[in-house]
């Protein structure tokens, strides 16, 4: 249980390093990631309010009022989906972009600083389930099963 106490802590430190860098931009880590879905499912069809709140796992109505914040940033904008009138599009910016881009970076040198470590829990945790660590404990009242 140390590794992944370890582990949990490890990825706050970096869920922490996230919210550092995008505030220094303005941003939320939520915004920075909801911009990193926005960019990553581009050309799917189409990237819609509802595909946002599904990859984030976040209410529909978060997700309008996040994506209402970033709009106002001037780093997305909503279109009409064609097909569906009732579905709304979620496209970057060139703003949008290049501030994703800014975070991206910073991002990418963050992770290549931590993967050694990350890398270690991984392969421990993929090669190693300590079975003895999960076991329910015994119930008051009753004998444990043998």
């Amino acid at each position: 249980m140390r590794r992944l106490a370890a582990f949990r802590v490890a990825l706050r430190q970096f869920e922490f390093f996230s919210e550092q860098v995008s505030g220094e931009l303005g941003l939320t880590s939520q915004q920075y990631q909801a911009l990193l879905v926005t960019l990553g499912d581009e050309g799917a069809v189409p990237f819609t309010l509802k595909v946002l709140a599904q990859k984030l796992n976040i209410k529909h109505n978060s997700a309008v009022g996040l994506v209402d914040r970033i709009e106002q940033l001037g780093l997305v904008v909503r279109r009409s989906c064609e097909d569906d009138r009732r579905s709304v599009r979620v496209e970057l910016t060139e703003r949008g972009k290049m501030v994703l881009n800014q975070l991206a970076i910073q991002h990418r040198r963050e992770l290549h600083r931590v993967a050694p470590e990350f890398g270690r829990y991984f392969r421990h945790f993929a090669r190693t389930v300590d079975e003895t660590e999960w076991r329910e404990p015994p119930r008051r009242g009753r004998k444990p099963a043998a």
